[in-house]
């Protein structure tokens, strides 16, 4: 199997299968392959700047602060997150952003058994982050915890839900992507009301209120904690 990006690098990840159209670098290969006691997976939304997301700076900040210095890293998520206000561009970019997702995941999990992967994404993020939780082979039993907000994908219903918009139905949910029912009991999904994103109305305004909040400080807890007691 390929991992584009470099052409010559061709791994057969013992039996388990990664798309070739996602792209890892020989640099991303390696790190994947290099083992940290934790691993921090960052997705950042839509518009947002790599590596460090505005939006998601401050509450990374604060997890890798209350985390061993030294055996933790953070990875930030390769895909292209610039997107127009078009459903065809949002999807697109969950989807590539899912690849890189899955496949770095994947193969960091097949290549470290000892590492805990904790995870935190926002907006589209949050839904790449979902998507790839669906993809054939993604090591969900290897995820001690992800925490999304703002996700379009947001469905009601899901015991993986937080916040005060707890019946909301995110703009893109109709497509039916899930957190898979195995991983949903190490999931918090945060939706507040009037975010436009999560609840399919409201304003940018709410969307853009979890940084700086109670939810900031419920996100760092439950990411330390759960990483510190795996």
């Amino acid at each position: 199997t390929t991992l584009r990006g470099d052409q010559t690098l061709k791994y057969s990840l013992a039996g388990i299968p990664i798309n070739n159209t996602a792209s890892l670098s020989q640099a991303e290969v390696d790190r994947a392959r290099s083992c940290p006691s934790i691993e921090f997976i960052t997705t950042r939304g839509a518009n947002d700047s790599y590596a460090d997301g505005y939006w998601l700076k401050e509450m990374a900040c604060q997890v890798m602060s209350r985390l061993p210095n030294g055996t933790t890293r953070r990875t930030e998520t390769n895909y292209d997150s610039n997107i127009g206000n078009d459903f065809t561009s949002q999807i697109n970019a969950a989807q590539n952003g899912s690849w890189w997702v899955a496949n770095y995941t994947t193969l960091l999990a097949q290549s470290c058994p000892n590492t805990t992967i904790i995870m935190m994404a926002y907006s589209l993020g949050a839904a790449a982050n979902v998507v790839a939780s669906t993809r054939p082979r993604f090591p969900t039993s290897r995820i001690s915890a992800a925490v999304y907000w703002g996700s379009p994908l947001r469905s009601p219903g899901r015991p993986q839900n937080r916040g005060d918009a707890i019946s909301a139905l995110g703009q893109d949910a109709l497509l039916g992507y899930r957190t898979p029912r195995g991983m949903e009991p190490r999931v918090r999904d945060y939706c507040v009301k009037k975010d436009i994103i999560c609840t399919n109305w409201g304003s940018l305004t709410a969307h853009l209120s979890y940084a700086n909040s109670t939810i900031q400080d419920e996100t760092v807890d439950f990411l330390v904690h759960s990483a510190l007691a795996a």
